[in-house]
């Protein structure tokens, strides 16, 4: 409420305010919850992968509460948040109004038009994906990240628009991961259907109804 624009020495407007606690509100917390509720779907649909990421946390936290220093050395869970964000991003499509007239591979584009970019569907498209509709969190291994195309996957945007609260959110889900399934398991209902309901952010059409079991 104190800032000040460097240049002009005005500060926000109350709708300016406004504005910006919204934008928390919905960034910084609806599509984190979006994001592990589809990761926790995947999750359960595919046990092998909970298996492997409930054995790393187990062995490189071994009960301790997550620091950002041992989230660090948790590659498989940050795999794991990728490639549910590669299935279902939260923000599922971008739009950008342009500034001056371009060509972008022979389509030409006036000024000021709407440019609609579909994240949904580019984190599907078989060009960059192979079998682009199965949970496979290794595709995010760092020697197979190096192999992509830098925009065949963009949950946050990308370039100087880039959402300014990306490394927050992906370590918010780290650490709530992490603690979660330390100590507790959980099972989706096996009759939910993962329909869509794209509207400002990926929610799942119907809710997600799960059991949670402590670990013995």
């Amino acid at each position: 409420m104190d800032a000040r624009d460097e240049e002009t020495g005005e500060a926000m407007s109350n709708q300016q305010l406004r504005d910006e606690i919204l934008t928390i509100f919905v960034a910084g917390h609806e599509t984190t919850q979006i994001a592990l509720g589809w990761t926790f779907y995947l999750l359960t649909q595919n046990p092998d992968k909970l298996k492997i990421l409930t054995d790393e946390i187990d062995s490189k936290l071994n009960g301790e509460t997550p620091t950002p220093e041992s989230i660090r050395g948790l590659h498989y869970l940050k795999q794991v948040i990728d490639e549910s964000m590669r299935c279902f991003p939260p923000a599922w499509i971008m739009g950008r109004k342009t500034i001056e007239a371009d060509v972008i591979n022979g389509y030409e584009i006036p000024a000021g038009t709407n440019v609609i970019m579909p994240i949904y569907v580019v984190h599907h498209d078989e060009r960059f994906w192979e079998n682009p509709y199965e949970f496979q969190p290794e595709r995010f291994a760092m020697e197979n990240v190096k192999e992509k195309h830098k925009y065949s996957y963009f949950p946050f945007g990308g370039g100087p628009r880039l959402c300014i609260g990306n490394n927050f959110a992906i370590q918010e889900m780290q650490v709530c991961l992490a603690m979660f399934l330390q100590k507790f398991r959980i099972e989706v209902d096996e009759d939910f259907v993962p329909e869509l309901d794209p509207l400002v952010t990926l929610r799942p059409k119907n809710p997600i109804y799960a059991k949670i079991y402590k670990r013995k």
